[in-house]
């Protein structure tokens, strides 16, 4: 079962017109785990009115709860949604849609999972995060997430031994570039 669970914050799940609690969500995914059912976990960092504590309170809920997987998002305001349309009237968007090259270069940043890019940042980053830093807590997540020895363990007992050499390269080229 996936949850959309966004966010570890009860402020800024409220900011985004959530209709549920951070217990709430607690309360579903413990009871989903608690009659077996694999349980996953969706998460936005950088929503607007996040700050680098919010961010981190989602990391940390994160971990707190019996997920068996995770997504960790960037927010992403696409074209035509609500928060697009909002941020292209206060000018955060600088781009000229009359113009081809601009639109393909603009389109390129739409990209939700950073983290896993050398030359990206987020499109959009709250006021008081900046892409560089929201980028760093994105990968964070995953580490802090896939990494704990309870993850690890059961993921490496998935691997077969001709696969963990090249494995363990990526996940150093991931997590130390």
């Amino acid at each position: 079962v996936s949850f959309g669970i966004e966010s570890g914050s009860d402020r800024i799940l409220k900011a985004c017109n959530k209709k549920s609690s951070t217990e709430q969500i607690a309360n579903a995914v413990t009871l989903s785990h608690n009659i077996g059912l694999k349980t996953s976990g969706c998460f936005i960092l950088g929503l607007p009115g996040d700050t680098e504590d919010t961010i981190k309170q989602t990391i940390r809920f994160a971990n707190e709860l019996p997920l068996d997987s995770a997504q960790f998002s960037t927010f992403c305001p696409y074209p035509g949604s609500y928060f697009f349309d909002t941020l292209m009237k206060e000018g955060y968007f600088n781009i000229d849609f009359d113009k081809v090259e601009d639109v393909l270069v603009f389109w390129d940043r739409f990209s939700a999972y950073t983290a896993f890019t050398k030359h990206l940042l987020p499109i959009y980053s709250p006021e008081s995060v900046t892409p560089e830093r929201l980028k760093q807590l994105q990968k964070q997540a995953f580490i802090r997430f896939y990494m704990k020895p309870k993850h690890f363990r059961s993921k490496m007992y998935r691997i077969r031994r001709e696969n963990i050499l090249p494995i363990a390269r990526s996940i150093i080229q991931l997590f130390c570039t």
